[in-house]
């Protein structure tokens, strides 16, 4: 920005958007609630004439709340909820578009844009930046041909008012649009302008734009409608709706919905954008749309429903109203064809509700979905055809919360960054797009977010609580283990350079904090079914972090450091086996208790033997099930891979009954939820305080999937790819297709005959290939070769050599 500086109007009051502050996940969405209306958002205009022939034109725009922006009518560009959400107290970032095809070589040019709360001061940001007011800053340049230029940048004489079509808009509780208002974005003289006010009350750095933009991805059609009206009696609390038309497949929302009726859509799986709705209505007909993840099954308070039997289940929204009201407009006495959606929020949905004051004819409803502009870079598909939907549910659940920053969730009021969900899911996310920009642009915001007194991480970014929510253990990690994936998966060392400073001030902080016992200790392993002493997960959690800072100190050559943390893990693990190692074994006894120091490679020898036999005994005496939380299954299939126990991660991966990744997928799922059982058929709805049906964490088994089912390991630490699957050795699963980037790893079985497509682009790669049946030898492309014909070793039952770029069948 090179003049622009932040306007809002006087118009906006300091408790402009203040809603009352309710308690973090008490229970508020219910029919008798709406979102309210206001006077309009904050609208800002200038008109300007071009004098010269003009060469180009470039604007630049930012806001302290979501902008939307128009050039003589004509939206500008396609990324959503721009600016996206940074930390406020840090940084805010510019977007630049060409707008030379909307400007007007004669006459006048109107420039107008609006500004909603968004995550700067609406009640996701729960009033942690300390301002109500929103603010724009912009600016035009026009190049002429004749080599001169001119800037028309935002200051006090810009036009501002508190004005037009939507109403209001808050992330969470959704859009009031009135479209028989007029829109002085496109029509100047409709508004009662005031001048600019100055925004000097906030001072923060704006900075081009970094990560991923948001765009619409994918357009969905609802695959089944139903139209219903008034309620019977089933027996049960609240009873079932009357249902008066179903529709299922293309266009099967094209009704005519008559006041009083209800018109309900199934997405057939839950997406996270927002509605594009096509009706013909009366003038000032008002629409209400709701949106929801599941149906209530019965009516039955006791299986948790909040309603009847077939209409929408809110409740686990808990106070986000999640809500979008239209007044249509008509310029005569009949029915004229409205075209809308909500730009201002997003929804977490799979159904969505209509009514309307007034009959309409609905002509189409689209769900269009939005997400990080990210390239999907990762493929898989296996012979159980179970485990391809829950691969296809890991994937959805993160297309919905990457949104800017990595969310927990896309539909409560929540949304946040936290940081415990990216630390353990990073790993299957590289795998499934090309996350680099976008979880460097994170890990940006817990710098901008480490608590500058201390050096703690916040354990949600950007940050929105001022108190508690910081340094802990395996969430606030999430500074030193992200870095690490990234380096791993991409070879690039500046990830490590850019955070070592911060890093150092975290680790730092836990010395100062807790000592050896690592970071604090408040979540351990989240909604695990079984306890683990939080300070012995904030204690291992520290080993590893000591690890990963002497690894990073001897990448960038600092020798004094590395020894530092060199000495500091000794010291760490010294205390491990004195606090929690008696007689031989580990004093914990959860799964999670023994996968974490076997994952951070914290044992040998006989004690190490013996944990292993500990977990291996664990999971069987469990049935065959995992009761491991976030911590735990972040990390749960690749440590049985990793200790010899690959077999059993394939049993947990099958597993149909509760807790297990297909128990959800069983019971309905089409993402990752939030608990195993957030759903059963046989019990209805869980906990409505924390049951969000769109949670990607536990999707973490994606990263086992790819690097131990189709064994692509990419590894920076040896420099190389490491090509290694690790098949089912009891044929439970078949064959495994998987691509990543350019790398293809596909095997199957041909009786008793393991086969092995694989294909390297580049470079070369280290592949580990299983030998069956004692065999010493491997046939490629047809060869016979033994390890000293491949220049190869065996190593636990694997024949270990490499291979050049190039495509291979191996048996």
């Amino acid at each position: 920005m090179k003049k622009g500086v932040f306007i809002t109007t006087p118009q906006m009051s300091d408790d402009f958007y203040y809603l009352e502050k309710n308690e973090f996940g008490s229970i508020l969405n219910t029919r008798d609630n709406d979102i309210p209306k206001t006077d309009g958002l904050l609208t800002v205009s200038k008109q300007f004439q071009i004098t010269k022939q003009i060469k180009s034109a470039v604007l630049r725009i930012t806001s302290l709340g979501n902008f939307e922006a128009l050039l003589n009518g004509n939206r500008i560009g396609e990324d959503e909820l721009t600016p996206l959400w940074t930390d406020y107290r840090h940084r805010v970032f510019e977007y630049e578009y060409d707008v030379l095809p909307y400007v007007k070589k004669k006459g006048i040019n109107t420039f107008g844009a609006r500004v909603s709360s968004g995550w700067w001061s609406g009640r996701i940001s729960n009033g942690y930046y300390g301002y109500k007011k929103t603010a724009i800053c912009a600016e035009i340049e026009i190049g002429y041909k004749d080599g001169s230029s001119e800037i028309i940048a935002t200051d006090d004489s810009w036009n501002t008012a508190l004005c037009g079509p939507v109403l209001y808009a808050d992330i969470w509780n959704g859009e009031w649009f009135d479209a028989t208002l007029p829109d002085p974005c496109a029509n100047y003289d409709s508004a009662n302008w005031a001048k600019a006010e100055i925004f000097t009350d906030y001072t923060c750095n704006i900075v081009p734009f970094e990560g991923e933009k948001v765009q619409v991805r994918e357009y969905i059609a609802p695959k089944s409608a139903v139209v219903y009206r008034g309620v019977k009696d089933n027996g049960t609390d609240f009873g079932e709706i009357k249902v008066l038309k179903k529709a299922v497949g293309d266009n099967c929302e094209c009704i005519s919905l008559r006041a009083g009726q209800t018109l309900i859509m199934d997405f057939g799986e839950d997406v996270v954008g927002r509605p594009s709705i096509a009706i013909n209505a009366l003038n000032g007909t008002v629409v209400k749309c709701l949106f929801a993840e599941m149906l209530n099954d019965s009516g039955d308070k006791s299986r948790g429903n909040d309603g009847p039997k077939g209409s929408l289940y809110i409740e686990n929204y808990r106070s986000a109203l999640s809500r979008f009201n239209y007044v249509a407009a008509s310029t005569s006495s009949r029915r004229q064809l409205n075209i809308v959606k909500p730009l201002h929020t997003f929804y977490g949905f799979r159904y969505m509700e209509i009514t309307a004051d007034k009959d309409i004819n609905i002509e189409c409803i689209t769900a269009e979905v939005l997400g990080a502009d990210m390239q999907y870079i990762g493929e898989f598909e296996c012979s159980n055809p179970l485990v391809n939907k829950l691969y296809k549910n890991v994937v959805r659940g993160m297309k919905g919360n990457y949104l800017g920053v990595p969310t927990d969730c896309p539909q409560r009021d929540e949304r946040l960054g936290w940081t415990g969900d990216t630390e353990i899911f990073c790993g299957a996310a590289s795998y499934i797009a090309d996350t680099y920009k976008f979880l460097s642009k994170y890990l940006g915001d817990m710098r901008d977010s480490q608590n500058e007194r201390d050096g703690a991480y916040a354990d949600i970014c950007p940050a929105v609580f001022e108190k508690n929510f910081c340094g802990t253990a395996a969430w606030a990690d999430a500074g030193i283990i992200i870095p690490y994936k990234l380096w791993l998966m991409y070879g690039d060392d500046s990830v490590i350079k850019e955070n070592y400073d911060a890093m150092e001030r975290y680790m730092d902080y836990i010395e100062r904090k807790n000592g050896l016992d690592g970071a604090n200790a408040w979540y351990a392993d989240w909604l695990s079914y079984e306890p683990t002493d939080k300070w012995y997960v904030s204690l291992c959690y520290y080993y590893n972090n000591a690890v990963l800072m002497q690894k990073f100190s001897s990448l960038l050559g600092l020798a004094d450091r590395e020894e530092y943390y060199n000495n500091l893990s000794k010291k760490i693990l010294v205390h491990y086996h004195n606090k929690y190692v008696q007689n031989g074994e580990i004093t914990e006894k959860s799964q999670t208790a023994y996968l974490l120091p076997l994952y951070f490679d914290m044992l040998e020898g006989d004690l190490k033997q013996k944990t292993i036999k500990n977990l291996e005994q664990k999971i069987i005496d469990n049935n065959y099930t995992l009761s491991t939380g976030f911590v735990g299954t972040g990390i749960l299939c690749q440590t049985l891979a990793k200790v010899g126990l690959n077999d059993l991660a394939y049993s947990l991966l099958l597993q149909e009954n509760d807790p297990s990744w297909l128990y959800s997928v069983k019971q309905g799922a089409t993402t990752i939820w939030e608990r195993w059982n957030s759903y059963t058929k046989d019990g209805g709805f869980g906990n409505v305080k924390m049951n969000s049906f769109n949670h990607y964490a536990y999707g973490a088994v994606a990263e086992w999937m790819y690097g131990f089912m189709a064994g692509i390991r990419p590894n920076a630490e040896c420099g190389c790819f490491v090509l290694a699957p690790m098949p089912d050795a009891k044929k439970r699963i078949t064959s495994v297709k998987a691509k990543y980037r350019d790398f293809v790893s596909e095997w199957h079985y041909e009786d008793d005959c393991f086969v092995w497509r694989v294909v390297i682009p580049s470079g070369f790669a280290r592949v580990e290939f299983p030998l069956i049946n004692g065999r010493k030898t491997i046939d490629i492309n047809g060869i016979t070769f033994d390890k000293k014909a491949l220049y190869g070793e065996i190593i636990d039952n694997k024949m270990v050599f490499e291979l050049t770029e190039g495509e291979y069948v191996i048996k």
